[in-house]
C-alpha cells in the first residue's frame, strides 16, 4: 500500500495491517533532560533517549500516537492501520525537535533486524497461546470479584502473593477486585477461617461475606525440570454458585502471566 501524509489534518497515514509493526527511533542530540515519552492509544510505551528505539504492534484502524518532550509542546499524530510496517524518526535538537514518517531505508541499519526480532517474539507468544484454553462468559464489566489463590507448596521463586498481583492487574481493567488480605480482616472479626485449599463452596461463602459478585479461585502447579507453571482460574457466580468462566495457562513463565492472561480474557 502507498504511504501518504495529510499534513493539513496532522495525520500520519501509514499502511499498516493488524500484524504490522510501528517502529520509532530517536536521533539528534539531547541536553540530558528532554527525553521523549511515547504513548499509543493512551498507553505509555516508554521514554526514549537519543539512539534508542521501540517496536510495537498496532490495532486495526486508526491509532493515536502522542510524543511528549519536557518543556516542549506535545505532538499528536494519527496512524491508520491498513497495510505495511510504519517507521517514525524523532530528531532531538537543543531548542527544536521534529517527528516524521520515514521509509525503512531512512532508518538506522539495524532497523530491519530489530523489526524482525519483534515479529519473532510475537509469533512465539502466539504459539504459546495455542496451548492455553478458556471457556464460558466473563462477568459484566464493573462486577466485584474476590480473588483467592490456593496455597499450593511454593515451587517457583515468585510467591503466591506476587502471582496473585499479576492476575489482579489484568482483571483490574474491567472489574473491582478485592483480595484475601481484605477478606482476612472480616474473617478475624467474625472468628472464621478458610482452609488452605479453597473449595467452590468456601469461595462462594467468602464472596458473599465480603459482598463480591464473583470469586476468582486460582491454582497453579509447577512443571518438573522447568521454570514454567500450569495456571488454572475459575470464575464463580456467588449468587448462582455456577462456574461461569474457566481459564488455563499451560507452561507459562510466572513473569509472562500478565501478558498471556490478558490475551486469554480479551
Amino acid at each position: 500500500m502507498r504511504l501518504f501524509i495529510m499534513f493539513a489534518a496532522g495525520l500520519f497515514a501509514c499502511s499498516i495491517h493488524a500484524q504490522s509493526v510501528l517502529f520509532v527511533h530517536v536521533s539528534g542530540n539531547n541536553n540530558g533532560s528532554a527525553y521523549t515519552r511515547i504513548e499509543l492509544n493512551g498507553i505509555n510505551l516508554g521514554t526514549l533517549d537519543v539512539n534508542e528505539h521501540l517496536a510495537t504492534d498496532l490495532e486495526p484502524g486508526l491509532n493515536k500516537i502522542t510524543f511528549n518532550r519536557r518543556g516542549y509542546k506535545q505532538l499528536d499524530r494519527q496512524i491508520l492501520n491498513e497495510g505495511e510496517d510504519c517507521f517514525i524518526k524523532i530528531n532531538l535538537g537543543g531548542k527544536r525537535w521534529n517527528v516524521k514518517q520515514c521509509t525503512i531505508d531512512e532508518m538506522p541499519d539495524l532497523t530491519s533486524e530489530l523489526v524482525q526480532a519483534h515479529k519473532g517474539k510475537r509469533e512465539e507468544s502466539k504459539e504459546t497461546l495455542k496451548n492455553h484454553y478458556s471457556s464460558g462468559t466473563m462477568p459484566a464489566s464493573g462486577s466485584t470479584i474476590l480473588t483467592l489463590i490456593n496455597n499450593e507448596p511454593e515451587c517457583t521463586a515468585m510467591s503466591p502473593d506476587v502471582i496473585s498481583n499479576y492476575i489482579n492487574s489484568v482483571f483490574l481493567e474491567e472489574y473491582r477486585i478485592v483480595n484475601r488480605k481484605q477478606l482476612s480482616a472480616i474473617l478475624d472479626e467474625q472468628k472464621l477461617s478458610l482452609s488452605g485449599l479453597i473449595s467452590i463452596d468456601e469461595s462462594i461463602e467468602a464472596g458473599n461475606l465480603i459482598g463480591a459478585n464473583y470469586t476468582l479461585v486460582v491454582s497453579y502447579q509447577c512443571i518438573n525440570d522447568s521454570d514454567k507453571i500450569r495456571l488454572s482460574l475459575n470464575v464463580i457466580n456467588c449468587e448462582t454458585s455456577q462456574v461461569e468462566w474457566v481459564g488455563i495457562l499451560e507452561e507459562v513463565k510466572p513473569s509472562q502471566i500478565l501478558i498471556e492472561l490478558n490475551e486469554l480474557i480479551r
